[in-house]
């Protein structure tokens, strides 16, 4: 029903920093959200009235969706507190979906220009954080879009701000 959909991604939201591209797993379930409030309202009562509104054909990709979340929630990485005498470093990527940013610290990051693997660097995650594109982002360039996902990086981890 559209309550348990509900319910269930609002749920496993308090574990979106721990689960990288949480929200690309969970776009099917969202944008159906977003479409049955468009329809019937979203206030409290009318998104927690039991009914069962979609076409029946998306239950597949409902049900890939769980699938991925309780696999995604199993492996979750914990995550480590920030340590200032650490070096930190933000992962980013964008697609044509959406973008996501990795923050993380280590004690062994060499300098730039030198190639090194996370798990070489001794690294510790602090931070996920996912998002997709909507609206007029949907037009932004890749460059633009790539930014954006660091800048969000920087954003969402306060711990960074003295470190800038």
């Amino acid at each position: 029903t559209e309550t348990e959909l509900h319910d269930f991604i609002h749920g496993f939201n308090y574990f979106r920093d721990h689960i990288p591209a949480f929200s690309t797993i969970t776009a099917p379930g969202r944008r159906l959200l977003t479409e049955i409030h468009k329809r019937h309202g979203s206030t409290k009562a009318a998104v927690l009235k039991p009914r069962k509104s979609w076409d029946t054909s998306l239950d597949a990709s409902l049900t890939q969706m769980v699938d991925d979340m309780r696999a995604a929630a199993g492996t979750a990485m914990s995550l480590a507190f920030p340590d200032p005498e650490k070096r930190f470093f933000i992962l980013s990527d964008a697609s044509d979906v959406g973008w996501a940013a990795i923050v993380g610290q280590c004690t062994d990051l060499p300098g730039l220009g030198t190639s090194v693997s996370v798990a070489d660097a001794n690294a510790e995650l602090l931070q996920c954080s996912s998002g997709l594109w909507s609206g007029s982002s949907l037009n932004w360039s890749t460059a633009r879009q790539e930014s954006y996902a660091v800048i969000q990086g920087l954003r969402s981890s306060p711990f960074l701000e003295d470190t800038l």
